[in-house]
């Protein structure tokens, strides 16, 4: 997608056959793109939040692997139920 349109190209490795705008839902695969792209976003605001907080964090103390996770968790919990997508 470019500027808010779908493009279709073919030189992007697939040998098997060639796409074309006719044979594809352009709406759909826009959205799906749009969506692709939010979601991008957002996991860049995410761990650029993620690198905030491990900068402010104590030298003196130590940041894991299990933290970083811990982190993503509690964030996407946050944002899960900020979109009302709780689970039931």
């Amino acid at each position: 997608m470019v500027d808010g349109r779908v493009y279709v190209r073919n030189d992007g490795g697939c040998s098997c056959r060639t796409w074309s705008l006719a044979e594809i839902d352009v709406q759909r695969e826009s959205d799906l793109l749009a969506s692709e792209q939010k979601a991008q976003e957002t996991y860049c605001r995410v761990i650029a939040n993620w690198n905030q907080f491990a900068v402010r964090y104590p030298s003196d103390s130590a940041l894991d692997y299990r933290d970083f996770c811990r982190f993503l968790l509690d964030i996407y919990t946050e944002l899960s139920r900020a979109q009302g997508l709780e689970e039931a």
